[in-house]
């Protein structure tokens, strides 16, 4: 039962963590779909974040208000790309703890020792709870898979960094389109770059003040030693 929970425990903190990993990302998209619709209505044109990247096209047509932005509907498939092979991973990792499936690595091996033994002319009993060809093929899918969540979730980590500031430049130069509705974005983004500056600034100077401190004191240590060094060679002089 001590392992059954452990097992429970484990599951449900790494399930919860990375349910939650692409939620800032998932909020950002509708955020700015629906800043973005809104802000049809006060021009002739939509503003695309490609107006952020390259400057405004002026030969873009007049999207509806219902269109979905390409980048959003991309980052958004991908957030179910990435819920789908959540999924998957956790679901063979409940087949090996409950020996559903075997363990791959400890099979594997066994399944290999088997088939040498077998190509010797030794006599072999063991055959695996499966069949081998199927075991290989069960481990090359989890090493497929588990690489492939660890990509998607590099990628989950700085696609929502990354988005998150175009975003934020997005809505900062929308307020010159509309400031009664975007004015709040803008003071939130500087008010935030000019928070970060400062944490970095004051950082930066501590470790510098801290780097001068521990300098000095080296300083002073050696020509300490030094100073004792010299009186001792002229004590043995004398």
């Amino acid at each position: 039962s001590h392992w059954l929970a452990d097992v429970i425990v484990h599951l449900v903190v790494n399930v919860l963590l990375f349910i939650l990993l692409p939620v800032p990302l998932v909020a950002v998209v509708f955020l700015h779909q629906q800043e973005a619709q809104a802000l049809t209505l006060d021009r002739d044109r939509f503003f695309t974040l490609s107006d952020v990247l390259l400057g405004p096209d002026p030969s873009a047509p007049n999207w509806p208000t219902s269109h979905i932005a390409l980048q959003n509907e991309i980052l958004l498939y991908c957030a179910l790309a990435f819920y789908g092979v959540l999924v998957l991973d956790f679901g063979c990792y409940l087949l090996e703890h409950f020996h559903i499936l075997p363990t791959a690595n400890y099979e594997v091996m066994r399944a290999f020792k088997a088939k040498a033994d077998k190509a010797n002319g030794k006599d072999t009993s063991y055959t695996g709870p499966i069949g081998w060809r199927i075991m290989f093929t069960f481990v090359g899918f989890r090493y497929l898979l588990h690489k492939l969540f660890a990509a998607m979730t590099t990628f989950a980590c700085v696609a929502t960094m990354g988005y998150i500031g175009l975003v934020a430049v997005w809505a900062s130069l929308a307020a010159i389109i509309n400031p009664t509705r975007f004015l709040a974005y803008t003071t939130g983004v500087l008010s935030s770059v000019a928070l970060v500056a400062g944490r970095y600034k004051s950082i930066t100077d501590l470790r510098n003040g801290l780097r001068e401190q521990v300098r000095a004191v080296c300083l002073l240590s050696l020509v300490m030693r030094l100073m004792a060094s010299s009186l001792l060679v002229a004590g043995e002089g004398d």
